[in-house]
Formats: C-alpha cells, sequence, structure tokens
C-alpha cells in the first residue's frame, strides 16, 4: 500500500539528497538511492517540454555531482490529486535556488507506486518508486 505520506516523504528526503549530491556533500555511494527511487520506465517530462527516460535522467545527474555550490531546493505545497493504494498521482511546487541568486519555480506532478521489497534495507529503502515526472515554469524561469 502507498499512502499520502510515504509520497511527501519520497519527494523531501530525494530532492534533500539532490542538494546535497549538487552541492558535493553526498558521496557517490549514496547515489544509489536515487537509482532505487526511480521507475525501471521512468519518464521526465522538464519545463520546456523535453522527454528523458531514466537512464537520461541519471546521467545527468550523475554528470552534476559537485557542480552547484550555494544550490538549494524548497519544497512547497504538496497536494494529493489520486491515491488508490498502489498507484499516487501527486502535485508540488519545486522552487530551486542558486550562489548567484535568482529562483526558479516550477509546478510538478509525479506518479508514484510502492518501492520493491528489494530496493535495500527498508531504512534506506525509497519511500515510494517514481514511475513519471512532469515539470511547468512557474512564474518564467529567471536562470541562474
Amino acid at each position: 500500500m502507498l499512502s499520502v505520506t510515504d509520497c511527501e516523504r519520497e519527494i523531501e528526503e530525494l530532492h534533500a539528497l539532490f542538494v546535497r549530491w549538487y552541492r558535493g556533500q553526498a558521496d557517490r555511494h549514496e547515489f544509489d538511492r536515487v537509482e532505487r527511487a526511480l521507475g525501471g520506465s521512468f519518464e521526465l517530462v522538464s519545463p520546456d517540454g523535453l522527454v528523458s527516460d531514466r537512464e537520461t535522467v541519471l546521467a545527468g545527474i550523475r554528470e552534476q555531482h559537485d557542480s552547484r555550490a550555494g544550490f538549494n531546493i524548497e519544497i512547497r505545497n504538496i497536494k494529493p490529486i489520486d491515491v488508490d493504494g498502489n498507484r499516487a498521482v501527486v502535485r508540488y511546487e519545486e522552487w530551486q535556488s542558486g550562489s548567484t541568486g535568482g529562483e526558479t519555480g516550477r509546478l510538478s506532478t509525479a506518479l508514484f507506486v510502492p518501492p520493491k521489497t528489494t530496493d535495500g534495507d527498508p531504512d534506506t529503502r525509497p519511500a515510494a518508486r517514481w514511475l513519471h515526472l512532469q515539470e511547468t515554469w512557474l512564474e518564467g524561469p529567471e536562470l541562474y
């Protein structure tokens, strides 16, 4: 069973890991947490409308390790859209800021399923697996 709490926890935990990763504060051994969180058929639709598969997304994140000093993400307004035991659609705002100033906002809608029981220790297992993520710019991008 998948709960709203599981999805909220997964959104917060994965984005906190992204912050540590991009700042260079997470080591490469923590990256497997990202790999376990993204389902095999995961797709990301970026705010610019580009569709990327799981491997492309993972490669892009991997390449950006220790690339953004001062980077931060704030998650706001998490709202469940539909939760049905084995699937959940959740919307949230993601606000990113960097050391050079400026802030970008995204309205994100994610499709989650329960984690696999084989996804490691229950203490380090993702709270939910991401199958799809659609992002839309909020208030226009201010690239930093």
